[in-house]
């Protein structure tokens, strides 16, 4: 028996308030579908949902429940990886990742040095360019505030101290701030949505490196036309055509 995934699905939509939203309208007959356990028209709902609005997180992650029901594992994959990508602390989507990945035909191992890549991608995405840059905000201001009351202050070497230390707080954490806003806005990764998908030694369809299969997750380094030069996280790379994957 295959492991049950976990499909809870998150009723509030925080961001939409208006119940004459068009995208709330979807989302709804989404929730009331998939309650009914008609996984297809809760996909088509949800479907329609993400179409009229492709920001809102929970959206993604109800379609790739319902795109997984129905039997569409690239999909689903694709929607749960879309979904952390606008919100990485959202657990179940990542709990429900996990359980699709598993149905796979690749199995792909990741290097360490890919593993530590990845862990500090998902680190620094996680906290968030946002949280970074109060951090860098409030550092810089407790430092300009200790900076002008040093002379009110009797322990001046102390207050130097702490200056430069909050500065240097802030100067890091811009750095995050703005390495994570980069990795979000260039994100690299597609999955793969052929049931099959060869993967070639150059751009021109003729050597074949490897073979990959639906719901796989690619890098894509470079793209040449109607190509995209690939790596995989146990450090293969190739060329596949670009209409055989979307970008998460």
């Amino acid at each position: 028996m295959r492991k049950l995934m976990v499909l809870a699905l998150l009723m509030t939509w925080a961001s939409v308030t208006s119940a004459t939203n068009p995208a709330t309208e979807a989302y709804n007959k989404g929730n009331k579908a998939y309650k009914e356990a008609n996984f297809t028209a809760a996909y088509e709902a949800y479907s329609e949902a993400v179409t009229l609005d492709s920001t809102q997180a929970t959206l993604w992650f109800n379609l790739g429940n319902a795109a997984f029901k129905t039997g569409r594992l690239a999909e689903s994959i694709l929607c749960f990886e879309r979904s952390l990508k606008l919100n990485p602390q959202l657990e179940n989507a990542q709990k429900n990742l996990e359980i699709a990945v598993k149905q796979r035909i690749d199995k792909i191992k990741v290097s360490p040095s890919e593993k530590w890549s990845l862990g500090w991608q998902n680190m620094l995405t996680g906290i968030g360019a946002n949280t970074f840059g109060i951090i860098a905000l409030v550092a810089l201001l407790l430092s300009l505030i200790g900076w002008f009351a040093r002379a009110y202050i009797n322990a001046k070497a102390l207050q130097a101290t702490l200056s430069v230390a909050l500065l240097v707080v802030f100067g890091t954490s811009a750095f995050f701030g703005i390495k994570a806003h980069r990795i979000i806005s260039n994100y690299p990764y597609a999955i793969v949505m052929e049931p099959k998908a060869d993967v070639y030694t150059a751009p021109n369809g003729e050597n074949i490196s490897f073979v990959l299969h639906e719901g796989t997750r690619v890098e894509v380094n470079k793209v040449d036309g109607d190509w995209a030069e690939i790596a995989l996280a146990d450090g293969k790379v190739g060329w596949m055509k670009l209409a055989w994957m979307e970008r998460v």
